[in-house]
C-alpha cells in the first residue's frame, strides 16, 4: 500500500517572502497585525488555488502550478524594479505591462505542459518541498534567535523647567510637520534647477520665519527624529551598537520622546498621523493615533508583488489623508494639541507631479523609492507639497482664536550628486543644508535665528511659549553613512565654509 505524498512546498512558499522581509526587518517597529495580515491572505490564496486546480489534476500537478504561481507573484515586483534600472530606452507599451503578459505566459504555458505530462512527480514534489523547508527554516531561524537589545538608558535630556506662568493661560497648539527630504532653497536653486523664492514670500507673508541658514544635525532620518524630539545629540549610543546598524535603541527614544512627555504634562493632547515609514509609522502610545494607509511592512511587501503599481496609489492616498488629518487634529479634542507629522513627499518614490497628478507610467522605470533622480521628478513632487502646505497653512492660521505655533522642517535634505555610502563635498551641502520654517502664533517676534537646526526647536518653542529656561545646544551637523550609521563625521565646518 502506498503511502499518499505529502504536498507542503506550495504553502510554505507562500510564508516564504513574508517571513524573510520580517526577519531582514525583525529590529523595526512592526506590529503582530502587519505580518499576520499578509500572511494569512498568502496562504489562504495558495489553498484556493491548489483546491481550484486539484479539480481538474491531481495534487502533485495541483502544487507545481500553484508554487509557479506563488513565485511569479512574489517576484514580480523584484523583476520589474531590475529590468526597469537595466532598460535602456523607452517602449511603446509601459514595462509593467510588458512584464505581466510574460508572466502570464509563463505560467500558462507551464500549467499546460504539467496537466499534460504523464510523468511521475513524486521525486520533483520531494525536492520542491525540501527546498521549500529550508527556504522557510532561515527567516524564521533568525526571527527565533534574534535577541533585541536591552532597553539602554537614552539619557535625561533637559529637564522639565518650571514655567513663571499658568500654562493653561497660553497654551497653543503646536504643529510639528516634518518634510521628508525636503531641500534647503540654496540647494534647490543651485543643484535643482529650481526657484522657490515663490513659497518662500507666502511664508513670510503668513507671518513665518524661514532661517537662512538651517541644518539638520544627522544625515539619517531616525537620527535627526530622536534628535529634535529630545532635544539633545546622541552622545550615549553604545560602544557595542556604534559599529553595527542596530537602529532598535534609536526607534525607541522616537516614539519614549522627551518633548511629548513634556507637552502632555501641560495638558496637550498628543495626535500622531501616521506616516507610512518605520517608527513614525507605528503608534506611540501616549495619544490619539491616526492611520493613513497601510503600514510600511505590508507596503514594502506589496512592492514585491505583482500588486506594486497600486502602492503608488496607497502612498498617494496616505500622503493626500495626512494633510487633512493635519487640518482636523483640533477638532478631535477639546484640549490644545500637539500634532506630529511626518509626511515622506517629497522623498522619492515620486508620486506626485506638480499639479498632484500621478507620475507617469514611463518615469515608473526612474522612480524605486531611493533614488533622487531625475531631478525633474523631485521639483514637480516638492511644487505639489508647496501648494498642499499653503493650503494647510492658510486654514490654520486664518482660524478664529488663540494662533498656534507650526514648525515645517526637514529631517535631512536630498542624497541626488552622490550614493549617501559614499559622500562627496557636495553631497554633505546638500544634504545636510535643510528647510526650516516657523509660525509663531501669528506674533512677529523670531523664536528661532537665522542659523539653526532641529535639536534647538523645540528648546526655543518651549521657552519661547512657556517661559523656561532651556538651554540651546550648539548647531553642529553630523554625517554617517546608511552602512554605519553611528559612525559620525562632524561636518559643521563644513557647511560654514559653503
Amino acid at each position: 500500500m502506498t503511502r499518499k505524498q505529502i504536498i507542503l512546498h506550495p504553502f510554505l512558499l507562500a510564508i516564504q517572502p513574508i517571513a524573510f522581509l520580517y526577519s531582514m526587518n525583525v529590529n523595526y517597529p512592526i506590529s503582530h497585525w502587519d505580518w499576520a495580515t499578509p500572511l494569512l491572505i498568502s496562504i489562504t490564496g495558495a489553498i484556493i488555488a491548489f483546491t481550484l486546480l486539484g479539480r481538474k489534476m491531481d495534487g502533485q500537478k495541483a502544487g507545481l502550478v500553484t508554487s509557479l504561481a506563488v513565485i511569479l507573484f512574489y517576484t514580480y515586483g523584484h523583476a520589474y524594479n531590475i529590468i526597469s534600472v537595466l532598460m535602456i530606452g523607452h517602449y511603446s507599451t509601459p514595462l509593467y505591462f510588458q512584464l505581466f503578459i510574460t508572466y502570464l505566459a509563463i505560467l500558462a504555458c507551464f500549467t499546460l505542459i504539467t496537466w499534460k505530462t504523464g510523468r511521475d512527480l513524486k521525486v520533483i514534489t520531494d525536492g520542491l518541498n525540501i527546498i521549500s523547508i529550508f527556504l522557510i527554516a532561515y527567516p524564521l531561524m533568525s526571527i527565533i534567535l534574534f535577541k533585541e537589545s536591552r532597553a539602554l538608558s537614552c539619557g535625561q535630556g533637559p529637564q522639565v523647567v518650571a514655567s513663571d506662568v499658568k500654562s493653561e493661560d497660553i497654551r497653543p497648539d503646536i504643529y510639528y510637520i516634518i518634510l521628508d527630504g525636503y531641500a534647503h532653497h540654496d540647494v534647490l536653486n543651485e543643484t535643482f534647477g529650481f526657484d522657490n523664492t515663490e513659497f518662500l514670500g507666502f511664508l513670510d507673508g503668513k507671518g513665518f520665519h524661514t532661517p537662512k541658514d538651517a541644518r539638520t544635525n544627522y544625515a539619517l532620518t531616525f537620527l535627526s527624529l530622536a534628535s529634535s524630539m529630545n532635544m539633545q545629540y546622541h552622545t550615549d549610543i553604545p560602544e557595542k551598537l556604534a559599529a553595527g546598524r542596530d537602529q532598535g535603541i534609536i526607534f525607541r527614544k522616537i516614539s519614549g520622546n522627551k518633548v511629548t512627555d513634556i507637552l502632555r504634562s501641560r495638558g496637550y493632547e498628543f495626535i500622531q498621523v501616521s506616516s507610512g515609514w518605520g517608527p513614525t509609522d507605528q503608534d506611540f502610545g501616549t495619544g490619539t493615533y491616526k492611520q493613513c494607509g497601510l503600514h510600511e511592512f505590508q507596503m514594502v511587501l506589496l512592492d514585491t508583488t505583482l500588486l506594486t503599481p497600486f502602492t503608488r496609489l496607497l502612498k498617494r492616498r496616505g500622503a493626500l489623508c495626512s494633510f487633512d488629518t493635519i487640518s482636523k487634529a483640533s477638532m478631535m479634542t477639546g484640549k490644545p494639541v500637539f500634532v506630529f507629522a511626518h509626511i515622506l513627499p517629497p522623498h522619492p518614490p515620486f508620486i506626485f507631479d506638480d499639479n498632484g497628478g500621478p507620475v507617469p507610467l514611463e518615469d515608473w522605470g526612474n522612480n524605486d523609492g531611493q533614488s533622487w533622480h531625475p531631478r525633474r521628478l523631485y521639483v514637480k513632487q516638492l511644487r505639489f507639497i508647496n501648494s498642499q502646505l499653503k493650503e494647510l497653512i492658510t486654514d490654520l492660521t486664518g482660524r478664529e482664536g488663540k494662533k498656534p505655533v507650526i514648525i515645517l522642517q526637514a529631517d535631512h535634505g536630498p542624497a541626488s550628486s552622490a550614493h549617501i555610502d559614499k559622500p562627496t563635498e557636495e553631497l554633505y551641502i546638500e544634504r545636510m543644508r535643510i528647510f526650516m520654517s516657523v509660525y509663531n502664533q501669528g506674533k512677529s517676534g523670531r523664536i528661532i535665528g537665522n542659523r539653526s537646526s532641529p535639536v534647538n526647536i523645540f528648546p526655543s518653542v518651549l521657552n519661547e511659549v512657556f517661559n523656561t529656561a532651556y538651554d540651546l545646544p550648539d548647531d553642529s551637523s553630523y554625517y554617517s553613512t546608511k552602512r554605519q550609521p553611528y559612525i559620525f563625521i562632524n561636518v559643521t565646518e563644513r557647511l560654514d565654509a559653503d
